[in-house]
């Protein structure tokens, strides 16, 4: 049986109206945070997160490769 939801508000924005469609074990908090950065501001985070991604990988392959 299909899941019943309540009825929408007609007031309440597209982000809470895109967060009240994600699964309860999802933190929508996180996405709420996120949606309120600017693109500026979520492409400086991505690029953070890029490098140190690729300084853990460095670190794990010049580990393994000598020895």
């Amino acid at each position: 049986m299909a899941e019943q939801r309540p009825p929408l508000n007609p007031e309440w924005s597209w982000a809470t109206l895109a967060l009240d469609r994600y699964p309860s074990g999802v933190d929508s908090t996180q996405i709420d945070e996120r949606l309120g950065l600017t693109p500026t501001e979520r492409l400086e985070r991505m690029r953070r997160f890029a490098l140190s991604l690729e300084e853990a990988t460095q670190g794990r392959w010049s580990r393994t490769s000598k020895g």
